[in-house]
């Protein structure tokens, strides 16, 4: 899919994040359970340990880790058989879900992580029980508020681990948290040093693990995002040349010239 289509699903579509259900259990040893989901389904390991089987591997999980079923993925896990697990969940659904995670370095191929056990994704887990029991006008929507934070500080759980030289484990979610935070920031003054700010890596180290994987620099990235943009708000007709200048992140309306010259060929121009 094109930037250009990407814009025009973007306006029909609705971003969200939905949470359908909650819970926490103590598993008796070796409890299993397997099958396919039609939206994402979060473990997150209070205590104990077990061990997930997905895409014909098996691969142990303690407290303090989780493991992610993406929709439609086939998966089993169990309990060990001497310290079972005791662990919570959420289920949920939405466009933003596979990003979300990806920020955090999950993903279809590599869905359970491990890390030191957190209070706090613990308590955002509970309370997201406790928000789903509650009722009221406003009950989903603290529900799906405690989704996204649960999402949010994923990461920051996780951590961000520069790999060791050779290895690419990370470099796709690095690169993704960038190429995600330049599509929703593009719209204000965004320079490259701010995305490698927000990744958390330095600036040269994030650009080189982003042109490996896309094949562009985020620079080129970050123009074309605002050119597609650019070209849909001159086509509409509704704003000025230097109106459409400030809606896709130029400060000066001279700069925005070259960069859309550069891009085009042809020197701005609205319809109206």
């Amino acid at each position: 899919m094109s930037l250009r289509e990407a814009w025009a699903e973007a306006g029909s579509s609705e971003d969200r994040l939905r949470l359908r259900y909650a819970g926490e259990e103590a598993c008796v040893p070796g409890h299993r359970f397997g099958g396919v989901r039609d939206h994402w389904l979060f473990h997150y390991v209070l205590d104990g340990k077990g061990s997930v089987r997905i895409g014909g591997r098996t691969i142990p999980c303690v407290r303090g880790g989780g493991f992610v079923f993406f929709p439609g993925q086939e998966h089993e896990y169990r309990a060990s058989r001497e310290e079972p697990w005791r662990y919570a969940w959420i289920g949920f659904e939405g466009s933003l879900a596979a990003g979300a995670l990806a920020s955090a370095g999950v993903d279809r191929d590599r869905p359970c992580f491990r890390a030191p056990y957190s209070p706090e994704l613990a308590a955002l887990f509970r309370r997201a029980v406790e928000e789903l029991s509650a009722r009221g006008p406003s009950a989903s929507l603290a529900a799906d508020g405690v989704l996204r934070l649960i999402l949010a500080r994923l990461p920051a759980v996780l951590g961000f681990v520069i790999p060791a030289p050779g290895r690419q484990h990370g470099a796709v979610s690095y690169a993704s948290a960038a190429r995600r935070f330049m599509e929703e920031h593009f719209v204000r003054p965004l320079a490259v040093s701010d995305v490698a700010r927000f990744v958390g890596l330095d600036r040269e180290y994030l650009s080189s693990l982003f042109k490996a994987e896309t094949g562009t620099t985020m620079k080129a990235y970050l123009t074309e995002l605002r050119m597609e943009r650019a070209r849909i708000l001159l086509a509409e007709g509704r704003l000025t040349v230097a109106q459409v200048a400030g809606s896709v992140g130029y400060r000066e309306y001279a700069v925005f010239e070259r960069a859309f010259k550069a891009a085009t060929g042809t020197a701005p121009r609205s319809r109206s």
